[in-house]
């Protein structure tokens, strides 16, 4: 068979199963229960969708609470105790703990000895 007859024949299933469907709905007997049952089974769907989306919006916000608090804690926890990276009086690199109060006295020391250092 060539694409064009398997292109035909799909367009025909499709076609007899649309009208199929649409005689079960609009059958003058049974259709009225079944579209009412349709009807009921898609709202049911729709409200525990709905319910589903707030619930996972709700924990996405407690997590994003939380991160945030998380951070802020850290942030606060490590404040008054900077590491700065300073030059020693034999050339050699080290760290200094410093509180942001001395930070300026610090500087203020570095650039000194960069000064009396430089020619």
């Amino acid at each position: 068979m060539n694409r064009q007859k398997l292109a035909r024949l799909g367009t025909s299933g499709l076609g007899a199963g649309l009208g199929a469907g649409l005689m079960y709905l609009l059958d003058p007997q049974g259709g009225r229960g079944r579209r009412a049952l349709a009807r009921d089974k898609a709202v049911s769907k729709l409200k525990t969708s709905r319910e589903a989306a707030l619930a996972k919006s709700r924990h996405l916000g407690n997590r994003t609470k939380g991160l945030v608090a998380e951070a802020g804690s850290k942030l606060r926890r490590n404040k008054g105790t900077d590491d700065v990276l300073s030059v020693q009086g034999d050339g050699q690199t080290g760290t200094q703990g410093l509180s942001s109060a001395g930070l300026d006295s610090a500087l203020d020391q570095a650039n000194r000895e960069l000064q009396t250092s430089l020619p």
